[in-house]
């Protein structure tokens, strides 16, 4: 354990570490009972093998990448909880590069679709993976979703492999929240190692050649490959408007909002006038849930709206997409097509072509309680929402991967950083073609991210 937490580092912070070491020093055989030790003691005193007492105020848990175990949060159960709740600070260290003769291992940044994706593939050829999210579960983002969301695709187009029939859901277009929970049951059916809580502050390359990943809580997981696939939703976009920090108009952005029930909630009940910002999918689906609940509703939109067709010409084509789809990628399309989901036909288009929700241009400011157009109109409101989009959420990596400034997205060869060697992207547009950003086109690259890492590894073992 001194390669992990040094004897200056125990005795300065009063850390209590978990290891094989430990474990033989206090006569226990399994972590779970490691930490109970911990926990039955706090804030009380910790004896180690050398006869010191320490106060317990961090807790540094070190499993071996060779372990094939569930998620910390299943493994450890109530007591994790319970260390927490009386103060202690809780930090997960993996060495996930095995010993001589094992398989490499594979830390991948999301437990979203399509981590969950990459982690069963890999998973299938005998790699060893680990999940790190920053969710409480597997697909937390989902539940973030507004309360009457619906998946575009049907069910078979967004199922990740390997689903067994008793957690598939039964209806042809899922609802958000059924989504997420059929991305938690994934997870728990496959037995997939996720760290949940473990929002990734830095990647980097070690010097051996290694990729180690840290955690804003103090952890650090080893691997010779990483794959970010933290998606877009972690990272709204709101364009700049002068003025707009300044006006007392309540702003949120389509990754805020639930539904019209909370919006009255936060207006006071009163108030009823909102702007919609933007002309695409979310921009269409907000407009009509808060018509429908008696707002006034605007819709700024800089360019010409364009409309999926409506019912019952959208479920027709939903079904003939597919084969579309195909023609296009044999012709060699699939790049020059943009990722772009226009507003919904039907309820969407019916409201602004009747004038129920007028159209303005693009905002130029805001003043006061105003919103000026740049057509020089000057209109107050009480509520302004962005549909404005997301960019790749890829802070979290640090200085060292370079992007596109346009349009946010960094230097691949292929699926791989073109600035860090083992360092693998799914789920951004563009990574194969235009449906790599969307669940039907993550699930294939998947497939293809599956193959390229076991190769990858083959060379650098």
């Amino acid at each position: 354990m001194a390669g992990f937490v040094s004897e200056d580092t125990r005795e300065a912070l009063g850390t209590f570490a978990i290891g094989k070491t430990t474990l033989k020093l206090l006569g226990l055989d399994s972590w779970q009972r490691g930490l109970r030790f911990i926990a039955a003691r706090m804030p009380l005193m910790a004896r180690w093998g050398d006869g010191r007492s320490l106060p317990i105020s961090e807790a540094v848990i070190m499993r071996r990448g060779g372990d094939s175990r569930p998620s910390w949060k299943r493994l450890l159960g109530s007591p994790i909880q319970m260390f927490k709740r009386l103060g202690g600070r809780l930090i997960l260290v993996d060495d996930n590069l095995e010993d001589s003769g094992r398989k490499t291992r594979v830390t991948i940044i999301g437990a979203g679709p399509a981590g969950l994706s990459l982690g069963r593939l890999l998973q299938k050829r005998g790699i060893g993976v680990l999940i790190l999210d920053k969710g409480a579960s597997a697909g937390a983002s989902w539940n973030n979703m507004p309360t009457h969301l619906r998946l575009l695709s049907p069910w078979r187009q967004v199922r990740l492999p390997d689903t067994p029939e008793a957690i598939a859901p039964t209806e042809a277009f899922v609802s958000a929240e059924r989504y997420a929970r059929y991305l938690r049951d994934y997870a728990r059916h496959h037995g997939l190692s996720i760290v949940e809580q473990a929002e990734v502050s830095q990647v980097e390359r070690a010097p051996d050649g290694s990729m180690i990943v840290r955690t804003r809580d103090g952890g650090q997981f080893r691997a010779a490959a990483v794959v970010n696939a933290t998606g877009y939703f972690s990272k709204p976009f709101i364009p700049y408007f002068p003025g707009a920090a300044s006006i007392a108009i309540l702003q949120l952005h389509f990754s805020q909002y639930k539904d019209p029930q909370q919006i009255e909630r936060l207006l006071g009940g009163s108030a009823k006038k909102a702007l919609v910002v933007g002309k695409r999918l979310s921009a269409g689906q907000m407009m009509v849930e808060l018509e429908e609940a008696g707002f006034f509703v605007e819709l700024s939109a800089r360019d010409q709206l364009q409309f999926l067709p409506g019912s019952p010409w959208f479920e027709w084509l939903e079904r003939i997409l597919p084969v579309f789809e195909w023609m296009l990628l044999r012709l060699g399309l699939g790049r020059r097509i943009k990722s772009e989901v226009p507003m919904e036909g039907g309820r969407a288009r019916r409201l602004i072509e009747s004038g129920r929700v007028p159209i303005r241009g693009d905002i130029e400011r805001f003043d006061g309680q105003e919103v000026v157009f740049k057509d020089g109109r000057r209109e107050a409101f009480d509520l302004i929402l962005y549909a404005t989009g997301f960019q790749p959420a890829l802070d979290h990596l640090g200085p060292s991967i370079l992007r596109d400034p346009a349009n946010g997205l960094p230097r691949l060869r292929g699926f791989e950083s073109g600035d860090v060697p083992g360092l693998f992207f799914l789920g951004l547009s563009g990574l194969r073609n235009w449906r790599s950003r969307f669940l039907r086109g993550i699930r294939e690259d998947a497939e293809v991210l599956a193959k390229d890492i076991s190769r990858f590894l083959a060379k650098h073992r």
